[in-house]
């Protein structure tokens, strides 16, 4: 769906499902995922740019890139810049995730939180003026606030091959906690695997009741 059709907390909870996906398989940490897109707060997430091409992160196109491109100006009007074109948003993020490959970006995955993300990612190359890092940590509430209520906290009994948005709850609450897991309202092997791994210090059973809940919240 372009950005244009979407209210800002549509697109956070849409950009979320996707990127934290596509991050995971990356190699980064899913705690960088709210950092990643506040950084498209700022670069301009419902910029022509990115309703029209999808390109949230003002990602510019070099000599050696091939895919399709685009000539337009910058925020201000005065500088016009040749810009890469992507599909969807799905094929926006692959881009971003893409862009992040180039070696001087390799730091990066070491991150384990989005503060500690976007405090490197200016200096590693994507923007040199000082304080890009904090205007973008500067939308991390509004991001978080979007996506903390995004999911109805469950109200019943948690367990394999349940499904439902309560079970997307679930599996943000734990990539909060540092388990990865996919947000897919699907409660198969991987999402049981992390909250086994969360019990760690109670009765281990892979089922999310009362007891795992509080400790949870």
């Amino acid at each position: 769906m372009p950005s244009s059709a979407q209210t800002k907390e549509e697109y956070t909870k849409t950009m979320y499902a996707i990127l934290s996906k596509l991050a995971i398989q990356a190699g980064f940490q899913v705690e960088v995922v709210p950092g990643m897109i506040a950084q498209s707060y700022q670069e301009g997430w419902n910029s022509g740019l990115a309703r029209k091409y999808f390109n949230y992160w003002g990602m510019k196109a070099g000599s050696s890139y091939k895919g399709k491109t685009v000539v337009m100006n910058n925020k201000a009007g005065t500088d016009p810049a040749i810009y890469r074109v992507f599909t969807s948003m799905e094929d926006g993020c692959e881009g971003y995730l893409t862009f992040l490959k180039y070696s001087r970006y390799a730091s990066l995955k070491n991150c384990t939180s989005s503060e500690e993300y976007l405090q490197k990612i200016g200096p590693c190359g994507w923007n040199s003026n000082k304080g890009y890092g904090e205007r973008c940590a500067s939308h991390l509430p509004e991001v978080r606030k979007y996506l903390n209520a995004s999911y109805p906290r469950p109200t019943r009994i948690l367990k394999k091959d349940i499904r439902g948005d309560d079970v997307k709850w679930l599996q943000y609450r734990l990539n909060e906690l540092g388990y990865s897991v996919e947000i897919d309202g699907i409660y198969g092997a991987k999402t049981e695997s992390a909250v086994k791994q969360f019990q760690n210090d109670m009765f281990v059973d892979g089922v999310v009741g009362q007891l795992t809940l509080k400790k949870l919240s």
